[in-house]
């Protein structure tokens, strides 16, 4: 925890006027974004290439929330990556074009399990698909618990419109989760057929710690958009996590290569960012 005093000490003294700025802001808004939340702790986004880049944050945004009194922190620029990647996603490639994807933020867990039901009613059809791929790393500990909760309901909404539901969760493939993936046995699961589905789906969910902040979810959607046996006319997969996506030369795979793929296989891209929480 190298920077804790640091962060404690820039947000307690709040001098600069970005600072103000930020301030004001996350007053108005009820949260605040990553970099303004760093930038008011003297920390930058390289500290959080650092191993222990999850005490960083939450040391930080203790400290916001004694000033502030609102512990709400969104990484704005996950959104804007995120925005980007379902929007280079949608489009023709394959048999069939998929719909247009939805990219959406909720400001904390409480607001993920109805989002994710939301999601896929959105857009459900007859024999749909859906495949729910979720980051595990440490500052998602409430947001796993949050899908965990809702899992039953999610179950329903696609057992509704006779369609296939699978599970999978990623951290970080660099070396230090291991494993890194996971997905949950038996593939794309038909839920009328398997009295035990919400435990089936559960075996897709592995813990992981994260080398850093970015994570991997280009491996993430590229490993399961690959490996699942497609076949409906409506092919989803929804990716929910809190932080920034790892960039070559750090990812296996990059963005353009995750477009390539969802295009070649007709599948559609939803994504939930959800604010950082610990």
């Amino acid at each position: 925890m190298r920077k804790n005093i640091l962060a404690c000490t820039g947000l307690l003294a709040l001098t600069s006027l970005a600072g103000c700025d930020a301030i004001s802001k996350a007053l108005e808004e009820g949260g605040i974004c990553l970099d303004d939340l760093l930038e008011m702790a003297d920390l930058t986004r390289e500290d959080l290439e650092a191993s222990d880049a999850d005490e960083l944050v939450e040391s930080a945004m203790v400290a916001q929330e004694e000033v502030l009194g609102v512990s709400i922190v969104k990484d704005c620029r996950a959104e804007e990556g995120m925005d980007s990647l379902v929007a280079d996603s949608s489009g023709g490639g394959g048999e069939e074009s998929p719909r247009e994807g939805e990219s959406v933020s909720v400001g904390s867990a409480g607001q993920l399990g109805g989002t994710i039901v939301d999601m896929v009613d959105s857009a459900a059809s007859d024999g749909m698909e859906v495949a729910i791929l979720l980051d595990t790393t440490c500052s998602m500990r409430d947001d796993e618990a949050a899908v965990d909760a809702a899992l039953e309901e999610i179950i329903q909404s696609v057992q509704d419109n006779n369609g296939l539901i699978s599970l999978a969760s990623y951290g970080d493939n660099q070396g230090c989760d291991d494993p890194w993936y996971a997905r949950n046995d038996g593939d794309l699961i038909d839920p009328s057929a398997n009295t035990m589905v919400a435990d089936s789906l559960l075996t897709g969910i592995v813990r992981t710690g994260g080398c850093d902040w970015p994570e991997s979810l280009y491996d993430g959607i590229y490993k399961t958009a690959d490996e699942l046996p497609w076949a409906s006319a409506n092919r989803r997969i929804i990716a929910i996590t809190d932080a920034t996506a790892l960039e070559p030369p750090r990812t296996n795979h990059s963005q353009e290569d995750v477009t390539a793929l969802l295009e070649s296989k007709s599948i559609s891209l939803d994504t939930i960012l959800v604010g950082v929480s610990y």
